[in-house]
């Protein structure tokens, strides 16, 4: 069975062929070097959502493209996520979706730290009133 980043590397390639993108060019658009797109494509190194949106935006899809409604249940990157803030270390396991997904590129989209943390703020009390 492939893992989730062989499977995002293959949408990639995919997308960037259907777009007639050489590895070069699609390396081009988003900064990075072409030898950094073939480990995305191979899947030896892990994306971040971030750098997803930027290729999505490149190939002018939906960050969803890249994953199957299966891999939309599987959790992201890593099994666990490691939460280092005012609080001990603690570690929560973190599932997604669609909404999952467009969330955190929001949210990864907000500089400010200060307005970041208020938004984490309010999410965390109105998920307390579900």
């Amino acid at each position: 069975m492939k893992t989730i980043d062989v499977k995002i590397g293959d949408k990639i390639k995919a997308l960037r062929k259907k777009r007639g993108l050489s590895q070069i060019g699609l390396a081009e658009k988003i900064g990075l070097s072409f030898q950094q797109i073939q480990k995305y494509e191979k899947g030896l190194t892990q994306i971040t959502v971030k750098r997803l949106q930027q290729i999505a935006e490149v190939l002018n899809v939906s960050i969803q493209s890249f994953f199957d409604e299966d891999d939309l249940a599987l959790r992201l990157s890593s099994p666990e996520i490691t939460y280092n803030g005012n609080t001990p270390p603690q570690t929560v396991s973190i599932r997604t979706n669609r909404e999952g997904l467009e969330l955190l590129k929001y949210v990864d989209a907000i500089s400010n730290k200060k307005v970041k943390d208020s938004l984490l703020a309010f999410l965390k009390e109105l998920s307390k009133m579900e």
